[in-house]
């Protein structure tokens, strides 16, 4: 639990300071589409500081023996739905940058790894 925590804190760490510092690149290598306006680089910028939160909260459970599980179940699903709605985006929206499918399959690995995790935690605890 402790290594996916770890994991998580700085891919989304990364993600969240490329989005806060250039959020029209992040967006553009996402969805094929540049912010253009003021308040969509601000949006974009915005994504970027709850990112880095996400971040700072798995960095600080990533040990903790009951904070740990909580945060490992919080990531399961918002993986699951980056999973759904960046698949939503490409497949109804039809919005498609270079990074789109690979950002979708990262976030289908972490949502494993969590649910992995998870099971494991489960059957250390209950000893089955």
């Amino acid at each position: 639990m402790k290594s996916l925590l770890i994991t998580i804190a700085l891919l989304e760490g990364l993600t969240g300071l490329a989005l806060a510092s250039v959020p029209s690149f992040v967006v553009s290598a996402l969805l094929g589409s540049a912010l253009t306006d003021a308040s969509g680089l601000l949006l974009g910028r915005l994504a970027g500081a709850v990112l880095m939160g996400i971040a700072m909260a798995c960095w600080l459970l990533r040990q903790d023996p009951a904070g740990g599980p909580i945060m490992v179940k919080i990531m399961a699903g918002y993986n699951l739905f980056a999973i759904l709605l960046l698949a939503y985006a490409a497949v109804f929206e039809r919005l498609n940058g270079f990074g789109l499918w690979p950002t979708v399959l990262l976030h289908l690995g972490l949502f494993a790894w969590c649910v992995t995790s998870l099971i494991k935690q489960s059957k250390l605890r209950t000893g089955y």
